[in-house]
């Protein structure tokens, strides 16, 4: 298992651009077949342009079925909380 630091990675969490780089990290990780612990710090907040970019893209390219099989978070429960609606609300929406 590998664990990721999200600010290893990237500058912010605000951005498009910043996502994509955390995109490429879970997916080459899917590449792999690597499970992953993705460790957020207190201090970053998720934003929506910022998980589309990143745990959007990956759903859907990939499903939930692979997503949950390979990720996993370390975080705040406020993060962990964002995390799990913003999925949520994607399986909801999401038509296969």
């Amino acid at each position: 298992m590998n664990i990721v630091i999200l600010n290893n990675i990237v500058n912010d969490t605000s951005s498009n651009s910043e996502g994509e780089k955390l995109f490429n990290v879970l997916e080459s990780s899917i590449k792999q077949n690597q499970e992953v612990v993705l460790n957020i710090g207190p201090e970053e907040a998720l934003s929506s342009s910022f998980l589309n970019s990143s745990i959007g893209r990956i759903l859907e390219l990939y499903g939930l079925d692979k997503f949950k099989s390979l990720f996993k978070f370390k975080g705040s429960l406020n993060q962990f909380e964002r995390l799990s609606k913003y999925i949520k609300h994607y399986s909801e929406a999401h038509i296969s």
